[in-house]
């Protein structure tokens, strides 16, 4: 992890260490949230041990599994690839791919996904650094084209069974949540397309008095130029829609694997992007506990066990933490890899 906070230029003052220990604290006390939400889950037998165990009698199943999560990965890649070429910076594909899995490795060690991106912040600001801050901005672009096609696809499931969706009052808002986030995210790119704030007068003002401001300035002159680039970032949405997309066959495969065979692959469809949109609320790291609450709801309230869905989102959380092991051999790899000023990584 580098030392300046993630998205920091290297001149920035370091952080306070009161503020360093509120951080801490909170990711501690998300933790426990998560160990607690995870043991309660157990305690009501919710959490079945026996499901989880059934999955690893299907081998042919579980290595499908991987092969969907590696392409899954590598893809988010590939996504990130192609806005950095978008900006003219000429970042090998295997260099953006081997970053991304660098990244879910961090992302696994200390879930959240801020660690990924700050790790492939780094790397990819010490490959180019004349270019620092466009190559960070690119990450904040691939995270926020990546939680669009998320959005996007659990509004599409969704809107495809609004009857379902509407039954209950906590679907109701989670409806009405993924919507107005649609909403604001389409507005967003409006925006950027029309070339909307393009002549920041005001940041250019203040460049002098606040620390970060030129930086926020060059990224959202960055977002603007993928604005001017609308198939560029058709085609990273579709890549992103398709891989989301992915993971529902993940699911459904995971659900065969434990014995499920209440819910049609279509109510899949519907549930299981539901559930990863409720893993990006920031209430535990990474989502841990609440997935896997939410989709054995969502389980319950399509018709099938609540045990099944748990166990289906905790295996599929497993899945990626098994392959961390390949981003964390690209770590070893990696950072010994010389930079350009003849440095290297931490």
């Amino acid at each position: 992890m580098p030392a300046e906070p993630v998205g920091a230029p290297p001149a920035a003052a370091p952080a306070k260490p009161a503020s360093k220990l509120r951080g801490r604290l909170l990711t501690g006390l998300k933790l426990v949230v998560a160990v607690g939400l995870l043991g309660f889950l157990l305690y009501t037998n919710k959490l079945d041990t026996q499901k989880i165990g059934r999955a690893f009698s299907s081998p042919a199943a579980l290595g499908l599994v991987m092969v969907l999560g590696a392409i899954g990965i590598s893809t988010s890649g590939l996504r990130w690839w192609l806005l950095l070429r978008a900006e003219g910076i000429q970042a090998s594909l295997g260099l953006a791919v081997r970053l991304t899995w660098v990244g879910h490795f961090w992302n696994m060690v200390i879930p959240g996904a801020v660690s990924g991106d700050g790790m492939k912040m780094y790397y990819i600001g010490r490959a180019f650094p004349a270019k620092r801050e466009e190559a960070w901005t690119t990450v904040f672009a691939d995270r926020l084209i990546g939680m669009a096609a998320l959005v996007a696809v659990s509004s599409a499931a969704t809107a495809s069974d609004l009857g379902f969706m509407t039954s209950r009052r906590e679907l109701q808002a989670t409806a009405a949540a993924m919507f107005a986030i649609l909403v604001v995210m389409m507005g967003l790119f409006l925006a950027l397309s029309l070339g909307l704030g393009r002549h920041t007068k005001v940041a250019d003002s203040l460049r002098s008095k606040l620390p970060l401001v030129d930086m926020a300035r060059r990224g959202y002159h960055v977002l603007l130029r993928l604005g001017e680039r609308p198939k560029t970032v058709l085609l990273t949405f579709c890549i992103s829609f398709m891989s989301h997309a992915t993971a529902v066959v993940t699911a459904t495969v995971l659900g065969h694997a434990i014995g499920e065979s209440q819910l049609s692959f279509t109510q899949y469809c519907v549930i299981f992007p539901v559930a990863l949109f409720s893993n990006t609320i920031p209430i535990t790291p990474g989502g841990i506990g609440v997935g896997e609450g939410t989709l054995g709801k969502l389980f319950e309230w399509a018709g099938g066990n609540e045990a099944d869905g748990v166990a289906i989102m905790l295996l599929y959380r497993l899945n990626f933490f098994v392959m961390a092991a390949v981003g964390a051999a690209l770590y070893v790899a990696h950072k010994n890899d010389p930079a350009p000023d003849g440095s290297r990584g931490p």
